[in-house]
Parts: structure tokens; sequence; C-alpha cells
């Protein structure tokens, strides 16, 4: 993953969403039409996204609305791009983005500060004539390096985020008593000394709402997974232990590490509200400390009790901690434990883990023999516990991307023996809507993978997608495909209304295309469509080719109402067409039909035209209501024709000549004599005027 344009989020279209600006312009993209003002004529060149704009300190540049964009001193969030084409001054202040409204004489900023030669973050919630409650954390943007940027602000806490990382909060609530006006900026603000700023801002966005953690995340990597909580529950001898942890947000993994002073696993299990956890794995710590770690997907939000029960009274020491935006299908990665039994690991402990899904998390439980532990290289540390045991729950802080080895250490102050347990957990990775329009060229070497999504997608040169499309219970809009699309695994699509599909020069696919219970819409194919396995089809569908299908295997399609297939060109398959229980109503073919395989076609096919010619070198069975065949030029069969009709509404209709090379079996009218058509040497024209035998 990478990070993602907010326009192809689910944030688009949230209800809180004030104003977007995807500043390839000073046009608002969001639902209020809030026009910036370009101060200093900025000037708007490639970006993180496309365009963005281009602010000139020297030249005093930045932009702004003469508003507060819905902020009125309660629930709010900044979010955006910046990419620095300097530093700011001793004891300069520049301010990237800032809110600010009259109500409470309050604003929210997200700014950066040289405080004497260290380079720091200044974000938070203003109160003007009061005070800034700000987060002052040192931090330097290098130049030339594009930084996710984003302040959030709950009605009690501001946070702030850089590349989707938490790295800190303040405490803000109250009123200013003076000062501040109705004004929104991007590149300048009025706290501080010199607050414009030098540099590139691209996709920033003002909502007048707290964005969760996995929001800021997802938007500033691709990944959603963020840090939702940490517990230390502490220690008590018995044979259970409760201690209560809080979970918020959503798509929620939930972690407990338990250490016992036993020799042997003495933990029968942990629940989380009642609800039993999975145990991730266990491991001995040489002495007599016995250490194992417990996840649960999608536990309950709110504060709920951790309980430990163990089979005997043992001293337990346990923690938890909790992140959000993971995946509920699979929720710990491929191949995911690691442990460490060592009796004298020195003065740290080092574990790696290597990862399989690409943006995976990784966690680790790591305790010590009667000695304390600290974060070391690879390892933000959420708790430590220094009381009883020592242990410690921490993480990578960041996406592993591409997929690989992942190395944590953890510091151990005393020589003594130590363990670690390690899990990796992959990103919930639907997004609510997701739209690909590409204009060039476009490769997709990951899957796109969507559940009650919408989605379009509109290709106007090539688009190639090296895995997998699946799709389920969503609205997929519409694809608009202007020259060439190359999928080489699969399409799944399931319980979806498709919309349409438009093709204007070639699909090439190279494995299969499975739909159940679709409503497919409409096929346009103004080229090629190549398929080099199957199509199985179960849903209503029409179809328009104006050149050429080649299928090299199998079409398959069941219980369908197919409506109606038109191909002006040609039709190439080289396996077997199954029809099956289907509504096809009508085909017409105003070119060639090749089948060098079977056709097989149990239901009510409703029309088939066919305006020049019919070439099949194998079988066709049919049964039942077939509808009528109308040719216009010739249809030839080299094998047979099995055709068991219970009623050919009008009959098979040939406008030039008819030639077959053995029998044709047609089964019988309904008065129940057979229908003779020729024999296997027959090459002449059948006179359709005769239609007695009809």
């Amino acid at each position: 993953m990478a990070a993602i344009e907010l326009a192809s989020t689910s944030l688009a279209t949230d209800a809180n969403l004030e104003a977007y600006y995807k500043l390839e312009n000073t046009t608002d993209s969001g639902p209020n039409g809030y026009t910036l003002t370009n101060n200093g004529t900025i000037s708007f060149a490639a970006a993180k996204f496309n365009n963005g704009a281009n602010c000139v300190k020297t030249s005093s540049q930045y932009l702004s609305y003469a508003s507060s964009l819905g902020y009125t001193g309660s629930s709010y969030s900044i979010v955006g791009w910046v990419k620095l084409a300097s530093q700011p001054a001793n004891n300069a202040y520049w301010m990237f983005f800032e809110a600010e409204e009259t109500t409470q004489k309050s604003a929210i900023f997200f700014g950066y500060n040289n405080n004497g030669g260290t380079y720091r973050l200044y974000a938070g919630r203003n109160k003007y004539g009061v005070v800034d409650n700000a987060v002052t954390d040192s931090y330097t943007f290098t130049t030339g390096t594009w930084f996710h940027c984003a302040v959030t602000y709950d009605g009690s806490n501001a946070k702030v985020y850089v590349n989707g990382i938490y790295i800190n909060s303040v405490a803000s609530s109250g009123n200013g008593n003076a000062g501040g006006s109705n004004l929104s900026t991007i590149g300048f603000g009025d706290i501080g000394s010199s607050p414009y700023s030098d540099g590139m801002f691209d996709d920033v966005a003002f909502f007048s709402r707290a964005l969760t953690a996995s929001e800021v995340a997802l938007l500033a990597t691709g990944c959603p997974i963020a840090f939702d909580a940490a517990t230390d529950g502490g220690s008590s001898t018995g044979t259970s232990k409760t201690y209560s942890h809080t979970c918020t947000g959503s798509n929620l993994i939930l972690f407990v590490g338990v250490i016992g002073d036993v020799t042997n696993d003495n933990v029968t299990g942990v629940t989380y509200a009642g609800t039993a956890m999975t145990k991730v794995n266990g491991v001995l710590i040489p002495g007599n400390r016995y250490m194992t770690l417990w996840y649960l997907s999608n536990p309950s939000t709110g504060a709920n009790n951790v309980v430990v029960s163990a089979s005997s009274s043992i001293l337990i020491g346990s923690g938890a901690v909790s992140y959000t935006g993971t995946d509920q299908t699979q929720v710990l990665d491929t191949d995911i434990i690691r442990n460490t039994n060592t009796v004298n690991p020195g003065t740290s402990i080092t574990t790696s883990v290597t990862t399989v899904t690409d943006n995976c998390w990784v966690m680790n439980f790591t305790a010590a023999n009667s000695s304390l532990v600290t974060a070391g290289t690879g390892t933000t540390a959420r708790k430590i516990d220094s009381a009883t045991y020592g242990w410690l729950l921490g993480d990578n802080n960041a996406p592993k991307t591409p997929a690989g080895s992942v190395s944590e250490t953890v510091g151990i102050t005393s020589n003594v023996a130590a363990g670690m347990l390690m899990a990796s957990f992959a990103p919930y990775v639907a997004v609510t809507d997701l739209s690909i329009s590409v204009n060039d060229t476009s490769t997709i070497t990951e899957d796109l993978t969507g559940t009650n999504i919408d989605f379009n997608l509109n290709v106007n040169d090539t688009l190639t997608i090296t895995e997998s499309i699946v799709m389920d219970n969503l609205n997929l809009g519409g694809i608009n495909l202007y020259d060439t699309i190359t999928i080489s695994e699969n399409i799944m699509v399931e319980n979806t209304d498709l919309g349409g599909i438009d093709i204007y020069d070639s699909l090439t696919i190279s494995e299969e295309i499975t739909t159940s219970g679709v409503d497919l819409g409409d096929i346009i194919v103004d080229d090629t469509i190549g398929v080099a396995d199957f199509i199985f089809i179960d849903f209503p569908v029409d179809l328009f080719i104006y050149d050429s299908v080649s299928i090299s295997e199998d079409v398959v399609i069941e219980n369908t109402d197919l409506g109606g297939i038109d191909v002006y060109d040609d039709i190439t398959i080289t396996e077997s067409v199954v029809v099956e229980n289907t509504e096809l109503a009508g085909v017409d073919v105003y070119d060639d039909i090749v089948i060098t395989e079977s056709v097989i076609v149990p239901f009510d096919l409703g029309d088939i035209s066919v305006y020049e010619d019919i070439v099949i070198t194998e079988d066709i069975s049919l049964s039942n209501d077939l509808g009528d065949i109308n040719v216009n030029d010739a249809l030839t069969i080299t094998e047979f024709v099995d055709c068991d009709v219970s009623y050919i509404k009008t009959g098979l209709v040939f406008m030039r000549s008819f030639q077959q090379n053995k029998p044709i079996v047609m089964g019988s009218t309904e008065e129940g004599r057979p229908i003779p058509m020729g024999s296997k040497q027959q090459s002449r024209p059948i006179a359709m005027e005769d239609s007695s035998i009809l």
C-alpha cells in the first residue's frame, strides 16, 4: 500500500467534511464550494497527487477562506500534505494549516517552529489572549520530502500525527478572551512570528469532527492500522486476575500478555468482556517464569474486563494493548510467531518475524526474569511494567512494506534470562468508496478487494492488474475502458450491482471471471475480449460486442436472464459453451461465430439472429424452448446437432445455405412426428418457403 488521496476514500463523502482542497487550483472539492483566495499569486505545480500549491515565503504567499470552515471551538480536524523548500529561521513559527473562530475565540492549527536551533512541532488548539495549548515535540521536516500532517480535536484533547503516526496530545478546553477572526488558511496563520510557510501543500481537508487514528493512518500510509490503547493490569496472587481495558475505534484487535511465576503453562484461558481470547504462543523464561500471548479480533468497545484464569494459585502479571484498522478476516499474518528462550541474553534481546502480507504491523510481548526492560531499536513501547515483573508491550509503530523481515529489540537492565513473543497482523483493506481513474498507464500489483463499497473504474489508456479483483455486496458503478485492460489473475464478483462495463479497445483476462447473483448491467465492447480460461456467469446481463470475442476455455451461464448479446464481428470459442436454466432473450451476431467444441443449451434461448456465418466443429445439444434461430448467410456444422425442443416458436430460418456433415436429430414436433432434415451428405440449400416441415 501507499498513501491514498482523500478523494479515493469514504472521507470524501463524510458528513462532517467542511472543505476539501486537492489544490489543483483554488477550488473546493468538498460539499460546500468554499473557493480559496489566492494571496500573493501562488502557482500550482506537480505535487503529491497531481498538482499542489507552491507557497513562497519571501513573496508572502498563502491561501485563505474568510470563514472558520465549520470550526466552532469544538471537535475538529485538519489533514494535509507538506513538502518544505527551506527551514524556519531561529525562533520563527510557520503555520501549515489553521482554522480560527470568534465564538470561543480559539483556533485549531498545525505549525513548525525553530526553537533556538531545535526544530519542533507546534500544533494544537489556541485560546486567543489566554494560551496556546500546543504539542511541541522535537521534529524535523526534511526539505524536499513529503510529510502527512494531521491535528484532531475531540473537545478535550488535541492530537497530533505525522505520516500517520501519533506523536502526542495536549489537553485544551475553554475559551479565549481576545482577538481571533473567522478565517481559515493554508501556508499561513496568525500564531507566532513570521507565520508564512515556504513549501508545497497538497490534499488538504477540514472536518468538523475528530478523525480517528485509523483514518489518519489510512491517508498517510494506505494502511489504517493505528495504536489504540495499552493497560498495565498489575500483578496479584490467585487462580484469576481481573483488570479493565478500554478499546476505542473500529476493526480492532486486542493482545493480552500474561506472565506467571511457574515453570509450566498454568494459564487456562483469557477473556475480554466475557469473550474467550485465542492463545498465540507461550515460552518459558529459564528460572520460574512462563509467559503467554493472547489475541481477540473485533473486541467489544468501551471499558471491559480482562480476566486471566489459572489452574492453580500463582502470581499473575498481565497487560493489554489494542490497535484499530486491522483485518477482521485473517487477523494474524502467516508465519507470525518467534520466541527467544535465552538464559543470559546480555543487555538486550532481539527477535525478528517475517511478514507475508504487505503493510502488516508487528507487536511484541517481552519479559525478563526479575529485571527492568526498556524499548530498544525497532520497538515503540506502549506499556512497561516495572513493579513485580519486568515486561513490555510494544510494536514497530509503522506498516512493513513491502512484506519482509521485521526486527525488534528490547533492552534488559540486568544480565538475566528473557523471552519475547511476536505477532504480525494485517490491515483492514476495504475502502468504502474506491474509484480508480487512469489517464495513461497503471499497474496494480495487489488485490482490489471491496466489501460493501461503491467502486468506479475509468481507464483512458492501459490498466494492468497482476493480482485479483474480489468484490462482494457492492455497487460497482461503471467500468469504462478506452484502451486496454489486462488481468493476469481472476475477477470474482458476488451479489453485486455492477452497473455497466464499456470497453473501447480490448480486455484480456488470463484466468477466470466468476460472478454470482449479480446484476452486471451492460457489457459493451468495441474491439476485443480475450479470455484464456473461462467465464462463469450467474446473473442478468446485456453483452454488446463491436469487434471480436476470443475464448479459449469454457463459458458457463447458469440460472440467468442474460438479456441480449449483440456481436458485430467475430466470436471464437475453442472449448465449450454451457448455458443452463437461462432466459437468454436474444443473441444477434452480425459476422461470424466459430465454435471448435460443443454448445449445450437446455433452456429458453430466446432469439438467435446471425447475419453471416456460424461454423461449429463439434456438437450442439439443445433441449427445451430454443426460440428463433435466424441465419442470413450460412450455417456449417461438422459434427451433429441434437435438439430436443419442446416447442420451436418460429423455426430455423436460413436465408442462404445450410451445410452439415453428420445427421441432425431434432426430436419431434408437437404432433409427435419426426422432422426430416436431410441426410449426412446434404449440401443443397433448404427452400424455406416449404414450411411444412416446421
